[in-house]
This record gives C-alpha cells, structure tokens and sequence, in this order.
C-alpha cells in the first residue's frame, strides 16, 4: 500500500519504506510556495477529499494522486470551483477514466457529496515528467498542487525548468495553424446549410468541433486524451478550462450527452448512414454551439499566449505537501 496523507498530524507515516518518508520531509523542507493549510479552501473538507481519494486508489491502484485548482489554493482553476484531481499511473487509458466516474458515482453518490463539481485528470507518469519542461498546466500543478496519495514505488517530479519561450511557441504554432483550420470547417458547415446540403454541414460541424475542442484541451492542459467518443471525452476536460465552454453542454444531463453523441456520429452518418434525416432545427442549433466554441477556443489561445509572454519564469518553487498519517 502507498502513503494516504491527513492534515490532522505533523508527521507523515510510511509503508515501512523509509525512503518514501525522507523523499516527502526533504521536498517540504526545501518548499518556497508553503502556505499555512488553515487558509487552504480542501482543508474545510479534508474529509470528503480522503473519501474520494480512497476510492480512487481502491479502482485504479495510481502511483500518486494530487489535488490542484481552488481547493488546492491555486489561481488556475476550473470555472465551478470544484476538484480537481491529477492521477497519475503506470498507464492512462479512456477506459480507465470512465471506470473512475462510475466507481465514485457507485460507491459515493453526488448527492452525498458537500462539493458537487469533480475534475480528474489523468496521465502516465513518464509522460507528467517528459512534458514538465514546457508544459504550463503540469508545471503549476508540480510547483502548487497537493499531494494526497504516493504509493512509494516512483519518484513524482523531475526537476521543473519550465520553460516559457518553448511553451509559447507551441501555442502560437497551433493557434496560427489549426485555429483557421477549424474557423475554415465552420464557415464550410454554414455555406452548405444554406444550400441545404445537411450531410456535408454535419460533417462539417462534427470537424469543427473535433478541432476547437482539440485546440482548447491542447493548449491549456497540454496534452489530448485518446478516446473512442472523441467529442464526448474531450469536452469532459474542455469545459473546466472556461465558464463559456462550461454552459455549452451539461453533460450530467442525459440531453447534453446525447448532443454530444449525436455530434460524435456526424463524422460516419453523415457519409456512409443511407437515409441521414437530421432537422434544419438540430443543425442549426449545433452551428450555434459551435460558434460560441470557437470563441471560447479563440479566447483561450489568446489568453495563453499572454500569461506565458509575461511569465518570467522566476515563479516556480517545490512541490506542496498536505503532511498527513495513514
């Protein structure tokens, strides 16, 4: 078993592997970014924080699992305030993610829950520590996060040398080169509506959609989840990054789901399906959405491109510790 961290004692107890406890101790002593944990919004609900992590780690065994975001104390955070949690394995996998929400939803029900909101990403750990270098949202997790879970078997950071000037080149990359791409598939789906040609607007739509979507996740969380309900899965991270994208779908209701679904089967109906009867008025809907996605996602690399250009790199410390027993 790994190390399940409270803020109750000033000690953190192992799994009888005492490299586990001086790698903790050495990292907290060496903090710059140590805030008292009275003022850290989890420390009010350590309780059902310990709750959902405990049934993290019984579902999916993580190496370790941090919290970020409001609760952590972090500017960077989802626009409802809710958790947040970065799990970090062996190996990530869509599957893997999906079986976490319904674990949490089997076993501690939202109804339940003081906090309703609940983010959770997660990553292989060697990809964490590859991409740390340039990868904004990681390097502030790495420097401001809390750590609930280490399960003693991995180092959890490489040294962060975050490096501004790289990470904002791959923004301005993509921005320069995707985001006309995607606004090209937006006008496409718009100039074949008008000629009432509903199979080639929904397919339109559908790319659109896949790209903003990609651009948005890309550039804020600096990575894209594999999935075989794209549009479903990377609007489940999409819309934490911004209040705009969050109202877009509510996907805890069963008519936000299925618009994402039916949006997600536009790429294969609208070609091969031999009748496609789809609504002017769904179609129509769906533009809408879609234009309010592309200013959000336009939003998005613009404000990236901003912070990392007045970012002078002189901001990061060590890692956070919530010091806690088993």
């Amino acid at each position: 078993c790994g190390v399940l961290m409270y803020p109750q004692l000033s000690v953190v107890l192992s799994n009888g592997k005492g490299g586990t406890v001086l790698f903790l101790l050495r990292l907290l002593l060496n903090s710059c970014t140590m805030k008292t944990l009275q003022f850290i919004p989890a420390y009010g609900n350590m309780e059902e924080i310990q709750k959902i992590t405990t049934l993290i780690c019984e579902c999916v065994n993580p190496l370790f699992v941090i919290l970020f975001g409001h609760y952590a104390g972090m500017y960077l955070h989802s626009p409802k305030d809710g958790y947040e949690f970065l799990i970090l394995t062996d190996d990530a996998s869509d599957e893997s993610m999906s079986k976490i929400y319904y674990y949490l939803n089997e076993n501690y029900p939202v109804t339940d829950r003081k906090e309703k909101h609940l983010s959770m990403n997660l990553l292989p750990l060697g990809f964490v520590n590859s991409e740390l270098n340039h990868n904004y949202f990681l390097s502030k997790i790495s420097t401001q996060g809390l750590l609930l879970y280490d399960s003693g078997k991995n180092t959890l950071w490489k040294r962060n040398n975050f490096n501004c000037i790289s990470a904002r080149k791959e923004v301005e990359h993509i921005s320069s080169t995707y985001l006309s791409l995607a606004n090209q598939f937006l006008t496409d789906a718009k100039q074949h509506y008008s000629l009432k040609e509903y199979r080639s607007t929904a397919f339109n739509l559908y790319q659109a959609a896949r790209l903003y979507l990609w651009i948005a996740v890309k550039v804020y969380y600096g990575y894209v989840p594999k999935s075989h309900n794209y549009i479903y899965s990377t609007y489940s991270l999409a819309r934490h990054i911004s209040g705009g994208l969050y109202e877009l779908w509510d996907i805890a209701d069963i008519g936000g789901k299925h618009a994402l679904n039916c949006l997600n089967n536009f790429k294969n109906e609208s070609r091969f399906k031999k009748e496609f009867n789809m609504t002017t008025e769904i179609l129509t809907s769906f533009i809408l959405k879609i234009q309010k996605l592309a200013e959000e996602t336009t939003k998005i690399c613009e404000f990236r491109m901003d912070l990392l250009g007045r970012i002078n790199g002189k901001e990061y410390g060590e890692m956070r510790y919530i010091q806690q027993s088993p």
